[in-house]
Formats: structure tokens, sequence, C-alpha cells
């Protein structure tokens, strides 16, 4: 029997997080919430892959680099997909670096807004494997099936996946056709909600027994 493919959300450490300065009373303010994007991408990943899909949320959890090695080596996952965002794309590359070391055969996926308005330069970055351009929750899940293949043995291909960016075997980088973006009428086809609201019951649930509730 083939192992299950495994995928791991992670939200990283804030340690270089970009923004501008803000009163002492906003900051105060300041609240954890829970990341939609993320969600819909893994719930919907739940639905049409069979892969292991997990959520590490590392600002909910208060993990550092330390013990996000410990995780790392101990989960050993095949894929990690990080959210991008411009003022988080420095937290996502250390983070990287820091599942590279500690797991060098588990490779990195970078979706979000910064891969879909910057693809070139986040391609450019050593840390991604591939990144989502666009749209996340069609193109990670293809990218996802495809690996598993791999994984399984059997022939796999990426360069018919819309909204992908990838490196090939001699490192060039690869960015595929875009995915024509999703309108409501396919967002109510895919079956989100009850993948989502699973999703999103397990995130707290996880949360709130890493936070010893």
């Amino acid at each position: 029997m083939n192992e299950q493919y495994s995928v791991l959300f992670v939200i990283p450490p804030e340690l270089h997080y970009i923004e501008s300065n803000v009163s002492q009373k906003i900051e105060a303010g300041r609240e954890f919430r829970q990341k939609l994007g993320i969600l819909s991408v893994a719930g919907y990943a739940r639905e049409k892959t069979s892969a292991k899909i997990q959520i590490l949320d590392c600002l909910a959890e208060g993990i550092g680099l330390d013990e996000l090695t410990n995780i790392i080596k101990n989960e050993r996952p095949d894929l990690v997909r990080f959210s991008v965002l411009t003022f988080n794309v420095l937290d996502c590359m250390e983070a990287s670096r820091t599942i590279q070391a500690a797991s060098p055969n588990t490779r990195i996926c970078m979706g979000g807004f910064h891969p879909t308005i910057y693809p070139s330069e986040t391609l450019n970055l050593t840390e991604p494997d591939y990144i989502v351009v666009g749209d996340g929750e069609v193109t990670f899940s293809e990218l996802v099936n495809e690996l598993a293949k791999e994984k399984g043995g059997t022939d796999y291909s990426l360069g018919n996946i819309d909204g992908l960016g990838w490196k090939d075997s001699n490192g060039k980088n690869i960015l595929n056709n875009p995915r024509a973006m999703v309108s409501r009428e396919e967002y109510n086809s895919f079956g989100l909600p009850e993948g989502l609201r699973k999703t999103y019951d397990w995130y707290l649930s996880n949360v709130a027994n890493a936070a010893g509730k």
C-alpha cells in the first residue's frame, strides 16, 4: 500500500512583519483571526484529494522556529503550503528555509496575493518549488493529486495545471497558462461549505487544544 501523501498548511511565526507604525491603542486591539483563504483551499483539498491535510498556525499556537523544526522533523510532510502576502513574505521565506533544513525532501508551495501579483519574482526566490497564481482551490488540489502520483511511483505532469508556477529538474522557472477567475456559480458548485465547515471546526478545536482550553 502506498503511503498517504501529506500536506501541511503553515502560518509562519511573525519575525519580520512588514507594516507601518500604528498607535499602541490600535496595536493593543489586534486580535487573532482565522485565515479564511487557507481554510478555503484546505477545505477544498480535503474534498478533492486523498491527501492528509493539516494546518499549523504558528501565530495562534505561539510556535517559534525551534518548535517548528521539531514538528517538521516529526511529521515529515510531503508538501508545505504558505499563503503569502507582501507583508509576511520574509516570514514565509524564513519558515521555508527552516522547514527545508529540517526535512530536505519536503517541498514548498506559495500561494496568495503576493505570488499572484508578482509571480515571476516569487518563483525566482530560492525557497518555493511551486507557486499558485490566482484562485488557489482548484490549482492547488490538482497539484497535490499530481504529486501524489509521483509518490506512488506513477507518471505525473505539472505542465497542464493552469495557474501553477514551478521549477523543472534543471531549475528552470515555468509559469503555466493562467487559470480563469472562478465565478460565483463555480464556487457554489465546489461543495465548499461542508468541506470548509469541517476544516474550520477542526481548526478551532486544534487551536483550542494547543492552548490547553
